[in-house]
C-alpha cells in the first residue's frame, strides 16, 4: 500500500505522521521509527509517500506491536511533483 503523509511532530525516537487522505479513516496518525525516514523529509510538516505492508487481517496487535510491524514492513519515498503540490 502506498499513501501520502505528513509529519506532525517528533517524540521519543518516533514520528507521528498523518495519512494526507485520513478522512476515511478510524485514525488516520500514527507512529514511525524517526531513523526510518529520510533526513531531508523529517521536518514538521514536511510530506512524503508512505509504502507498507499492513499486518494480517484479525491479527491483535498492541501500540509496541504496531510500531514494530511498521518498522520493519515500509518505505519512505519522495513524492512526484504533481503529488507534492509543487508542479507549475
Amino acid at each position: 500500500m502506498r499513501e501520502p503523509v505528513r509529519v506532525l511532530f517528533h517524540l521519543n525516537g518516533y514520528t507521528k505522521l498523518v495519512y494526507e487522505r485520513g478522512g476515511m479513516l478510524d485514525n488516520p496518525t500514527f507512529d514511525l521509527p524517526t531513523r526510518l525516514i529520510p533526513c531531508h523529509v523529517r521536518a514538521i510538516g514536511s510530506r512524503f509517500l508512505y509504502e507498507w505492508k499492513p499486518p494480517p487481517r484479525g491479527l491483535s496487535l498492541s501500540a509496541d506491536e504496531v510500531r514494530e510491524h511498521h518498522a520493519r514492513h515500509t518505505r519512505s519515498l519522495e513524492l512526484a511533483a504533481s503529488e507534492s503540490g509543487m508542479e507549475s
